[in-house]
């Protein structure tokens, strides 16, 4: 059995620098889920007219994004419109939304932007907006739309989009890189809030219209990936960390969302029969934690000889109390607030269905140890991660 120096984890999780990065994670997609993202259509849900989805990446299967389906032309002259809400933390002064698209064919009629309503129902709740259509020609609005010039969109590749934000001047800015524009390019300047709006932009908010028989507009499927927000500036970098299966993307997971009050530890080796305890202190009050054995996706991230089914468990450093122990992390009763914090925190997903075992709890003030020991006496390559929370 493998025990860490407790006096030396107390240490760097007491003391861990903050993260000097702006950028915080939104979703990057990789848990498989659509859980907190808004479905919303002009045309009944229930008929089964438009529809989001996580898929595999076309252009690298091991990558999860975010796919929006239009949906079926409409009948007559209706035309039936599917959108979706992505909610990120509040941009009250200047900030920066930043996400990758990708168009799977040309017959698109996509708006992308931020919102400040929480259930958009028109083309009026965007202030920021960036628009396709079905030219592929992209355009903002800055009073009407207004095309940029040449500036043809090509389906079948993923672009960088940038819409940086300011505000109380009610005015964006929109930046592409991409297939056109080899390096970040700056497109609108100063476009004004369709809005009109003061209050913080919050949604990410993309709306797709189907058009009818008649005029068409959107058949094709538009694809999502690596939601980010700088909610203090004009932000125009690609995220560093942008997402562990991205090839593009160059970067690695980060492993602090620049609070200055999260702390993260991970040790990561080969479990033998008697597990892996790693030990970790909780200092000051009561404290949030959220503790992960991961085996399974590992393996996905190219890790030979994983644990297929890690189990955890907590324990007082005294090893006298069992304070908690968890198997497959869906299965836990906060099966949806590990998700949406794993992903605040820009921790790589866990698919939903995974083996891996997540416990997130919180402890009083002490010293502790989490052990990962494989079930019917697996075992493999696995990692425990320790996250403090605020």
């Amino acid at each position: 059995m493998k025990k860490l120096n407790i006096a030396t984890l107390a240490l760097a999780l007491v003391a861990a620098p903050a993260s000097q990065a702006a950028w915080t994670l939104v979703n990057d997609f990789e848990a498989g889920v659509t859980t907190g993202i808004t479905l919303g259509n002009t045309d009944p849900l229930a008929t089964g007219n438009g529809d989001i989805s996580v898929i595999a990446d076309p252009a690298n299967a091991s990558n999860m994004v975010l796919q929006l389906d239009p949906g079926t032309f409409a009948n007559g002259t209706d035309t039936n419109n599917t959108w979706f809400v992505l909610p990120f933390a509040d941009v009250t002064t200047t900030g920066t939304l930043y996400t990758r698209f990708y168009l799977a064919g040309p017959l698109v009629d996509i708006v992308m932007g931020t919102s400040h309503v929480a259930e958009p129902g028109s083309y009026g709740d965007y202030s920021a907006i960036a628009r396709v259509e079905l030219d592929t020609i992209l355009d903002y609005h800055d009073g009407s739309y207004t095309e940029v010039i040449g500036s043809s969109v090509s389906a079948g590749t993923w672009y960088d989009l940038w819409i940086a934000m300011d505000v109380t001047a009610n005015t964006y800015d929109v930046w592409i890189k991409g297939t056109g524009w080899p390096s970040a390019t700056k497109v609108a300047t100063g476009a004004d809030f369709r809005s009109n709006s003061v209050d913080p932009q919050n949604r990410m908010y993309c709306r797709m219209s189907t058009g009818n028989l008649e005029t068409p507009k959107s058949f094709d499927k538009v694809l999502f990936d690596n939601v980010w927000v700088d909610t203090t500036a004009k932000n125009i970098s690609i995220p560093s960390a942008a997402d562990p299966q991205d090839p593009l993307s160059g970067g690695s997971v980060p492993q602090d969302n620049g609070s200055g009050n999260m702390s993260n530890l991970s040790t990561n080796t080969s479990v033998g029969a008697g597990g892996l305890t790693t030990g970790f202190v909780v200092v000051g009050d009561n404290r949030r934690v959220m503790i992960r054995a991961v085996g399974p996706r590992l393996g996905a991230l190219g890790v030979p000889g994983t644990m297929a089914d890690p189990m955890l468990e907590i324990k007082t450093n005294s090893g006298a109390t069992a304070v908690a122990s968890g198997d497959d992390w869906g299965d836990e009763s906060n099966a949806a607030d590990i998700l949406v914090t794993a992903a605040a925190l820009g921790a790589f997903g866990l698919p939903v269905g995974s083996a891996d075992a997540v416990i997130m709890m919180s402890l009083d003030a002490g010293v502790y140890t989490a052990t990962v020991n494989g079930k019917a006496g697996g075992t493999g390559q696995a990692i425990i991660e320790v996250y403090v929370l605020e």
